[in-house]
């Protein structure tokens, strides 16, 4: 305050001009640097659905999902459905151009996870499978495999200290039990990510109205300012 007097000409006009800082409005970067711009939250999703995807086109697939408008050109760029205008995802950070998210996809997959067991084939029904009817080469070949994959059964009950078949069935129950403990823990991170996605972009617009609201709080007689932003 002047003189017991409100002046509020420097702030209104920062708003007015729209300065440019990085290349982000004067609001956008004090927002950016508080982590609550909707461009944040637009690296975070893509954070996110990187390590989620094994390939480009998964990638894309997945965000379109999340809503995302993509375009693609030059520099591929993002929109969200609640925004007007495409984001190009270089301007978000060296490590979100399309090179760099193509890059980070790959070496996502290149991390090595620990070896799985080959899954154990199924025996074919020689006695109605059409192909073993029709091919001699291919009854040979199914014969064969047939024989392995008892082989390997034999084995894997052997490893698992299975003796009965009450046994064998109660493994088969807990393993179902726990295939869908492990869907049902997948479902509910994903939907906190998505949650803790919407609440950014909830905060950042709170944050945002709020301070619109806060100026002309400040002086409502101010006709110019709230005509410019009465739409918010």
């Amino acid at each position: 305050k002047e003189n017991n007097l409100s002046v509020i000409d420097e702030f209104y006009e920062s708003y007015k001009r729209k300065y440019k800082i990085n290349g982000k409005s004067w609001y956008e970067n004090e927002q950016f640097k508080k982590g609550t711009s909707w461009k944040s939250r637009l690296q975070f999703d893509i954070d996110r659905l990187i390590k989620q995807s094994k390939d480009w086109e998964e990638f894309l697939k997945k965000m379109v999902e999340l809503g995302y408008e993509i375009k693609h050109g030059k520099h591929i760029a993002f929109k969200p459905k609640d925004k007007q205008r495409f984001t190009r995802s270089k301007t978000i950070g060296e490590d979100y151009t399309e090179e760099r998210l193509r890059e980070r996809i790959t070496e996502n997959q290149s991390i090595k996870a620990p070896p799985v067991k080959k899954r154990i084939g199924n025996v074919i029904n020689m006695n109605t499978n059409a192909k073993v009817k029709e091919s001699k080469g291919y009854e040979y070949w199914a014969t064969k495999h047939n024989l392995n994959t008892m082989a390997e059964s034999v084995v894997f009950i052997r490893e698992h200290g299975i003796n009965s078949v009450k046994q064998l069935d109660e493994y088969i129950r807990k393993s179902a039990e726990e295939r869908q403990n492990l869907q049902d823990k997948i479902k509910e991170i994903d939907k906190d990510m998505q949650l803790l996605s919407d609440t950014m972009e909830q905060v950042h617009t709170v944050k945002k109205y709020r301070a619109y609201y806060k100026e002309y709080k400040s002086n409502p007689s101010d006709k110019a300012f709230f005509e410019e932003y009465k739409s918010q």
